[in-house]
């Protein structure tokens, strides 16, 4: 039951811009790519179900991401983070450093190569302290027997 956020700054999509005469649709087709290739990973490097794989992906202006303390310049390579949630104990440390390189393979494939820092991490909670539509992991766990 993971959910994955996704940030991009706007000059993320600039080399789609420059690349392929951007026009929306190929921001939206490079967001799709993203959300299928991030879905795929978890399933099988995390052993997930993709039925309850949600990715959000949010996209901000660059004027809001600051590297070093300063501002990004519209010249600056593309800056993203992504995390992901899932409940503590279900993933070994090879799985989930599997799951981070190839999370970053497939931002840098779509978005360009970049030099600013880019953050993947993997929140791992406690099942008593996470759940979906309403009910902890532990509550799944308890009332479905």
């Amino acid at each position: 039951m993971p959910i994955i956020k996704v940030s991009i700054s706007d000059l993320g999509f600039q080399d789609i811009e420059k690349d392929v005469g951007f026009q929306e649709i190929e921001k939206e087709a490079a967001i799709g790519k993203i959300v299928e290739r991030l879905t795929e990973s978890t399933v099988r490097v995390l052993k997930k179900d993709r039925e309850l794989v949600v990715v959000k992906v949010e996209e901000g202006s660059s004027n809001a991401w600051f590297v070093s303390g300063s501002e990004l310049s519209p010249s600056a390579s593309p800056i993203f983070e992504v995390e992901i949630k899932v409940t503590e104990g279900t993933n070994s440390q090879e799985e989930v450093s599997t799951w981070v390189r190839e999370v970053f393979e497939t931002m840098k494939q779509i978005l360009g190569e970049g030099s600013s820092p880019n953050y993947i991490s993997v929140q791992q909670i406690p099942q008593e302290f996470w759940g979906y539509n309403g009910l902890t992991q532990y509550g799944r766990k308890k009332w479905a027997s």
